[in-house]
């Protein structure tokens, strides 16, 4: 299409095909990316179907449609580095990592790297002072309330919060409902 000053009217271009502008989108913003990811490399798509489809086999997400098109990768080096850092690493160790693996690295799914690595990563905090002046022992749902609050304070220290993955990442259902902070 092409705009008209004068007239301020859309018509449709006669001299050729051509794609004026794609925005860019950073990894962290989630689905947004990697739509424009695919639609550098899928060609003549005329729809999403078209999109989140590879060799016949429809994806549900964009993101599961690059990793088929092996235009990215999924997080098992995350997962890999988590795993060999809970055999080394303390808890508040295991929180800075976290930390830097959120906010530098982009992982495609941080809530599986929660869900797998979650005991490791507060696997200090059942002791913490916090918890001293109690009859019970915390539950594992308080523990890792108070483990992602402290996430969250590491976060903020670099302007970020945990929050920040519920708009990034709302197609997969992570962020501040999920990280209940």
């Amino acid at each position: 299409m092409v705009w008209h000053k004068d007239t301020h009217v859309w018509t449709v271009r006669q001299r050729s095909f051509q794609i004026g502008r794609m925005y860019y989108a950073h990894p962290s913003s989630g689905e947004c990316f990697y739509l424009c990811l695919l639609l550098t490399v899928v060609k003549g798509a005329t729809s999403y179907e078209d999109l989140h489809t590879f060799q016949g086999v429809l994806h549900p997400t964009f993101r599961e449609a690059c990793i088929a098109h092996g235009l990215t990768e999924d997080d098992n080096e995350w997962h890999q580095c988590l795993e060999e850092a809970k055999h080394m690493a303390v808890g508040c160790q295991m929180h800075q990592l976290f930390v830097t693996i959120l906010k530098d690295c982009v992982p495609a799914d941080p809530r599986a790297l929660w869900d797998s690595f979650w005991q490791d990563i507060c696997d200090d905090l059942k002791r913490h002072p916090i918890f001293h002046n109690r009859d019970e022992e915390p539950s594992e749902e308080e523990i890792q309330d108070y483990g992602l609050y402290l996430i969250d304070q590491l976060l903020i220290q670099s302007g970020m919060r945990l929050q920040d993955w519920d708009s990034c990442h709302r197609s997969q259902g992570i962020g501040a409902p999920f990280f209940r902070t």
